[in-house]
């Protein structure tokens, strides 16, 4: 599936945040030019990300 494919399905699915890690060769080269996502955004190398409802829960771990 290509990002476009997977930006407009995801919308459909109603998913609240799409970040695209993992990626191939011709992302990095969209990457390269500038490009973005229709939708979501490209993960940065290193960066860690928590969905809401993890950053969320009790110290004690306890939802």
């Amino acid at each position: 599936m290509s990002v476009r494919d997977v930006a407009t399905e995801a919308q459909r699915r109603g998913v609240r945040w799409l970040v695209f890690a993992h990626i191939g060769r011709p992302s990095l080269r969209a990457i390269d030019a500038g490009h973005r996502p229709p939708w979501g955004e490209w993960g940065s190398e290193g960066r860690t990300y928590t969905p809401a409802h993890v950053r969320n829960r009790p110290e004690d771990g306890r939802a």
